[in-house]
């Protein structure tokens, strides 16, 4: 009797992350172990290899991500700065 499942998403072909594709042909990628057994010592850490032109998309677009987030309250905050700067430069 199978009581842990283990599936690596990242092995799945394309062709299954679609919404036709009924759950059990995602479910004979599983492995699967007993609640006495478990998996074999150090089976779960283990990473599928990705593409290197995947892995730099992913590090520049989720770097360009996060500073798109953060640049609409970056130039507010600069732009409020900039103004006690020149005031303070009339001030004086």
């Amino acid at each position: 009797e199978a009581y842990y499942y283990k599936l690596n998403v990242g092995e799945i072909p394309d062709e299954l992350y679609r919404d036709s594709v009924p759950v059990e042909e995602w479910l004979k990628r599983t492995t699967t172990a007993t609640k006495d057994e478990g998996f074999p010592l150090n089976s779960l850490n283990k990473l599928s290899p990705i593409p290197w032109d995947v892995e730099l998309e992913r590090i520049v677009g989720i770097s360009l991500y996060m500073m798109g987030n953060v640049f609409p309250f970056l130039v507010t905050i600069l732009l409020v700065l900039s103004f006690f700067v020149v005031a303070a430069k009339y001030a004086l």
